[in-house]
């Protein structure tokens, strides 16, 4: 949803958007986890940071407002920054080329194969954002 301010945004999706849900999911069945639930604002860099105090109750659960979430394994901030994403890729990368360089009396041929198997794919994924 979109709106002029952070206060609305969270009155609109409390009182439209969360009961639908709720509906829909009690007549399909439906279960959602209330640790995978997130809920983000994402606001442009000079508009001011949404009060962390504000939350939503979604199916009995409360769910906090959270200043990053990951999503198909890609972390967002609110500032749609992928600053913190990046720096866990890179963190990851690194621990896979430190394993790679305790191996010994490989080829580099070889060394080259198991570091594109096994780094780039971590640097790779959601690298297009």
């Amino acid at each position: 949803m979109t709106g002029a301010s952070v206060a609305e945004n969270t009155r609109k999706l409390q009182t439209q958007l969360l009961p639908r849900a709720e509906k829909w999911a009690r007549e399909s069945g439906a279960v959602f986890e209330a640790d995978k639930t997130a809920f983000i604002h994402f606001v442009r860099p000079m508009q001011p940071r949404p009060c962390p105090a504000s939350h939503l109750v979604f199916c009995g659960e409360t769910v906090a407002l959270k200043e990053s979430v990951k999503i198909l394994g890609t972390t967002l901030d609110s500032g749609l920054t992928i600053d913190e994403h990046v720096s866990k890729v890179a963190a990851r990368a690194i621990g896979k080329c430190i394993a790679l360089s305790r191996i010994t009396g490989i080829r580099p041929a070889q060394m080259r194969q198991l570091y594109i198997a096994a780094v780039v794919p971590t640097t790779d994924y959601a690298a297009s954002i």
